[in-house]
């Protein structure tokens, strides 16, 4: 019997959401369901196909979205014809109990997020046992041991999304820490990263009169320097609105950051802004490493404003894209 499909939308989406994939892995998941979904058509019939491959679709790859434009992806990976794909070697996952990220003082920060958009997210967090506060225009966050997460759609606009770091360099609690582990599991939810940054773009006067193209985050602005506070700002372009899928990356934010603070040396720069005037070899010292270090072209300069990130992060498992992590439930909390 010749099989035939009818439900063409449903394919040509299936097609087009592929496309947005990077990962191999991902990509033979989807093919599969939708030679499933063709198998199935010619037993059940084409409506049952595509009852089979949306379900599988919904609970598998978006994590519950019906729209495949909510889910932010990274380009799509061409192998040439001699080129072949390899799976990366499985790192041990970075463990962290829901007990322990609990402990830490969490506030969830709307700046200017549609309320459909906080709502659902801040739901999502609860859901999954994640306790936090919630405040918004940054108010009440200049608290001692507070981890401030603000999140932001006005910024950026299309299917980017920025990470935030303090413009001013100094150990803020530990906000660097917080910036990289955020970027971090971001990036490994599918998130079009558009990069690490001390500040937002603006205008401001500097102490020596020289102008600089770079402000500090409405949320920096409201935590005194005094104050042992980790922030971080994230802004969503308006292509990103799967709700779950934040709150999801948070929760992967929440655990690396967790792990940092209890395994690794706290309150230490891990994020440098580039002052007028510095080069290489300044940036270098202030890490503590060699020149040739700082930034991957040797001859590429080094700007004004530039985010400079300390290379000894490299050996730092909770700031590694390549290692997953695992949030558990201590059975603990459960006999309390």
């Amino acid at each position: 019997m010749k099989l035939s499909i009818k439900n063409s939308e449903l394919i040509k989406k299936a097609k087009e959401h592929i496309n947005r994939i990077s990962k191999i892995g991902p990509i033979i998941k989807m093919t599969g369901l939708v030679l499933a979904g063709v198998i199935i058509g010619n037993a059940y019939g084409n409506n049952q196909a595509a009852k089979v491959v949306d379900n599988q679709l919904n609970s598998n790859i978006i994590n519950g979205s019906n729209d495949f434009d909510d889910v932010p992806m990274r380009e799509q990976i061409f192998l040439s014809p001699d080129e072949s794909a390899t799976m990366p070697k499985q790192e041990d996952p970075i463990n962290v109990s829901l007990e322990d990220v609990n402990s830490m003082n969490i506030i969830i920060n709307d700046a200017n997020c549609m309320d459909d958009f906080i709502n659902s997210v801040c739901e999502q967090l609860d859901r999954d046992g994640i306790k936090f506060s919630y405040t918004n225009d940054c108010k009440h966050i200049d608290i001692d041991n507070a981890v401030v997460l603000t999140l932001d759609q006005q910024y950026m606009a299309g299917p980017g999304t920025a990470i935030f770091a303090p413009l001013q360099n100094g150990c803020n609690g530990n906000s660097d820490a917080l910036v990289l582990a955020t970027e971090r599991s971001f990036y490994e939810k599918g998130f079009l990263i558009e990069g690490i940054a001390c500040g937002q773009m603006g205008f401001r006067e500097n102490l020596d009169g020289t102008i600089s193209e770079r402000v500090p985050t409405p949320t920096e602005e409201a935590i005194n320097e005094n104050t042992a506070a980790s922030y971080v700002t994230v802004s969503f372009g308006t292509s990103n609105t799967n709700a779950e899928l934040v709150a999801k990356a948070i929760e992967g934010s929440l655990t690396r950051y967790c792990s940092y603070i209890k395994n690794n040396q706290v309150n230490s720069d891990l994020i440098y802004c580039v002052q007028t005037g510095e080069g290489r070899d300044e940036v270098a010292e202030y890490f503590g490493t060699s020149r040739d270090k700082i930034k991957d072209t040797e001859d590429a300069p080094i700007l004004p404003g530039e985010t400079i990130i300390n290379p000894n992060i490299d050996s730092i498992r909770e700031f590694s894209r390549s290692v997953p992590t695992n949030l558990y439930v201590d059975k603990t909390i459960w006999s309390k």
